[in-house]
């Protein structure tokens, strides 16, 4: 039993057609697309314009975009993201933080409480406390 390769001049042109320029990823992988907030609210603008007309599909589908996509951008406007306060301190002695650590005891499985407030300018240890022990004079 004789085996054969069946070869057509159409499967050699597919062949040579997708490892050629025109082959969608011959230069690699495309960019995302990438939205500046105005043209997110433009899109939600131009989506909720649509949806009223009941062609709210026939608007993503014609702009390229996912009801995901849109979904999001309509959470991110009604509920902006938060902005976290920062602590800036010019000098010494006007911001502290604070840091509770664990320190081991002097036998297995005891372990003491230090209690730390740092100075955020300099880094300097302004006071400590670790319950328990009595201070030093």
């Amino acid at each position: 039993m004789s085996s054969s390769v069946l070869s057509s001049p159409m499967s050699i042109a597919d062949d040579d057609a997708m490892n050629g320029s025109s082959y969608p990823r011959a230069g690699g992988r495309s960019r995302r697309r990438s939205f500046t907030p105005a043209e997110k609210l433009e899109h939600l603008a131009g989506y909720e314009t649509a949806c009223e007309r009941s062609e709210g599909g026939a608007y993503l589908r014609r702009s390229g975009l996912y009801s995901s996509l849109i979904s999001e951008w309509r959470r991110l406007a009604r509920h902006p993201a938060r902005v976290l306060p920062e602590l800036v301190a010019t000098g010494p002695s006007q911001v502290y933080t604070w840091d509770i650590t664990k320190l081991p005891g002097p036998t297995k499985g005891v372990y003491y409480d230090a209690y730390v407030m740092i100075d955020i300018y300099s880094r300097y240890l302004v006071g400590a406390h670790e319950p328990g022990v009595p201070p030093r004079s």
